[in-house]
């Protein structure tokens, strides 16, 4: 029989692999191919600085305790899963914005939008977990079993209902909130 312990486990890593897949088409943006995201030092070392994409500096270092949180997947996002409660810091360039959102049940786990000066937007997604701002410092705390993902989206295309879907001519989803 497997135990309560391995199922949760389970459930966990199934979120997390939705959560991967998701990132990957929304960078995507419904096609093949196009950028990654590049960073430079070793995911696995816990410290990667100069996240970019499109050229685009997302992130000037991200840093997480590497006994307590793993990388998971690579390429268009960064997917990192808690093994142990744990904080999750990312540093911003001067010219981003962050609005931060709550979860809504059945919709949308809690997270950021970060939209930067030349229009790049980045959402961050997070189960079990919470999400601060300090200036330029974003901290997830994430707990046992808890997942965060960063995935860069295209600048035009939105969340929910935006103005597309009440008359804005710009299909649904329109230019603001959650994707």
């Amino acid at each position: 029989m497997i135990s309560k312990r391995w199922m949760k486990f389970g459930a966990v890593a199934a979120v997390v692999v939705l959560l991967v897949a998701a990132g990957v088409a929304m960078a995507h943006g419904g096609r093949r191919g196009g950028p990654s995201v590049a960073y430079e030092g070793d995911i696995e070392s816990g410290t990667v600085t100069n996240v970019t994409h499109n050229g685009t500096v997302l992130f000037e270092s991200i840093t997480y305790d590497t006994q307590a949180a793993h990388p998971v997947g690579r390429g268009h996002g960064i997917a990192l899963y808690a093994t142990n409660d744990t904080t999750v810091t990312l540093d911003l360039p001067d010219d981003a914005t962050v609005v931060i959102h709550a979860a809504v049940a059945d919709w949308s786990p809690n997270g950021a939008t970060i939209t930067y000066a030349n229009g790049e937007k980045v959402n961050i997604v997070l189960e079990n977990g919470t999400i601060g701002l300090d200036g330029s410092i974003v901290t997830l705390s994430l707990e046992a079993e808890g997942a965060a993902l960063a995935f860069p989206v295209k600048a035009k295309f939105g969340f929910g209902h935006g103005v597309g879907m009440h008359g804005g001519g710009r299909g649904h989803g329109g230019d603001r909130g959650h994707r």
